[in-house]
């Protein structure tokens, strides 16, 4: 058994306190999916050996976890361990997760999106129907949010900067976020305020905030009510934010600043997952070579 239970949980709950809101929440999953890991397979988590980290790594693996979901996870907990390394008390004499090799990340972004014609389908729906669902759609597809920070969204955020409507919010990393809402997006928000002053942003049937289930939920009803044949994440509507602007011929520069990437190779695998076939060099070259076709 995990010897010492209560030792590991208040050495994770002191490790979480110095992340904030979006960012702690991401390590809390990743701690407790551990957790209950080595409670399942009777491992000790104070006296773990790079063996066991090893077998966690390929249960990911076997259990279809994608490399960037196994990656992150074992830089959390990497980070975890090292962390007791500074503690006085000499929890650990070693992190086992330092220097574990972890698996590669495809060049290419995995997550599907919308097209063009499937997302103006998807919006035209959502905005007939209106409420949380037009909310929803519009804010994570016209604004790029991730679901973590659509569901923080609180009425207190909306506000005006310049001549603006903006909406504030803290993002991945514990970063102060500050967007413009185009006019589309600040009807929707505005629609599900309805007159409030405080409180979540959009809120379900029950008056409650929203969570990542709900939202999910929401989108995969409304996509399949919109006649879309695809499955369609949360995520998949950043995604289609992100492509969306490439086809746009918006600079890759300014499409790194809207998505809030702060290493611009992560929006280049967006820009090298559209480019993939559709804007292939060959397609170029035959139509520059055009004119030599009419001879045969």
């Amino acid at each position: 058994m995990v010897n010492n239970k209560t030792l590991a949980q208040k050495l994770m709950r002191r490790f979480l306190r110095q992340f904030k809101d979006n960012t702690r929440s991401s390590y809390t999953y990743d701690l407790q999916s551990w957790w209950k890991w080595c409670c399942a397979t009777d491992q000790d988590f104070l006296k773990v050996t790079r063996i066991e980290v090893e077998y966690y790594k390929r249960y990911l693996e076997e259990n279809g976890y994608a490399a960037a979901t196994i990656c992150r996870r074992l830089s959390t907990l990497s980070s975890f361990y090292e962390s007791l390394l500074y503690y006085p008390e000499g929890f650990i004499i070693a992190n086992p997760f330092r220097g574990v090799k972890k698996p590669k990340r495809p060049p290419i972004s995995a997550t599907k999106g919308l097209t063009y014609l499937e997302f103006a389908t998807l919006l035209s729906h959502t905005s007939k129907v209106g409420g949380r669902d037009h909310a929803a759609i519009a804010g994570m597809g016209l604004l790029g949010l991730r679901v973590s920070e659509f569901c923080s969204l609180r009425v207190e955020d909306l506000g005006y900067a310049r001549g603006h409507r903006v909406i504030s919010f803290i993002g991945k990393g514990g970063k102060e976020v500050t967007t413009p809402l185009p006019v589309p997006v600040a009807r929707a928000f505005e629609a599900v305020v309805d007159n409030r002053k405080v409180g979540w942003l959009v809120l379900d049937r029950r008056g409650e905030g929203l969570d990542r289930r709900k939202v999910a939920r929401i989108v995969h009803r409304t996509v399949k009510e919109a006649g879309i044949r695809k499955h369609i994440t949360p995520h998949s509507l950043r995604h289609t934010f992100i492509t969306q602007l490439l086809d746009a011929n918006v600079p890759l520069r300014d499409v790194q600043h809207a998505a809030r990437h702060s290493d611009p190779r992560m929006t280049m695998k967006y820009d090298r997952n559209r480019k993939s076939l559709d804007r292939h060099a060959s397609y170029t070259l035959a139509t520059h070579m055009a004119s030599a076709f009419e001879d045969f």
